[in-house]
């Protein structure tokens, strides 16, 4: 039962990952560059909400003595752990392109504040 339930785990997150790596490579998500990674922060957010309660009904089932105790503390740690290795790679991928749009952006920033100072000396 307990190998089940891993498997279980283990195929929803690996489905929900390859959904938000089809969304990341602009499979699922269209729109501008700031809604994008609007909904994928939001995505995030509610990924560890979800985290959250599914740890909080592992609670109530370890309070109704349905789970031993040496279980519990078992899938709790692995339900952290994986909840740690995701949150991990996600935010890696996001601050990649994070740091891409900087790359591609700062130069545009950089003429852009440079005509300003520009214009500021010959109107000063």
């Amino acid at each position: 039962m307990t190998r089940d339930y891993k498997y279980y785990f283990v195929i929803c997150f690996y489905g929900w990952e390859f959904k938000f790596a089809k969304a990341i490579l602009g499979g699922a998500l269209t729109g501008t560059d700031e809604n994008r990674n609007l909904t994928l922060y939001r995505t995030l957010y509610r990924l560890n909400r979800a985290f959250v309660r599914i740890d909080n009904d592992l609670r109530q089932l370890i309070a109704g003595k349905t789970f031993h105790s040496e279980y519990a503390e078992v899938w709790q740690d692995r339900l952290g752990e994986m909840q740690a290795e995701i949150n991990r790679r996600l935010t890696g991928t996001l601050n990649e392109q994070e740091t891409a749009q900087v790359r591609r952006l700062g130069p545009v920033n950089e003429r852009r504040e440079e005509a300003g100072r520009v214009k500021k000396t010959r109107n000063g």
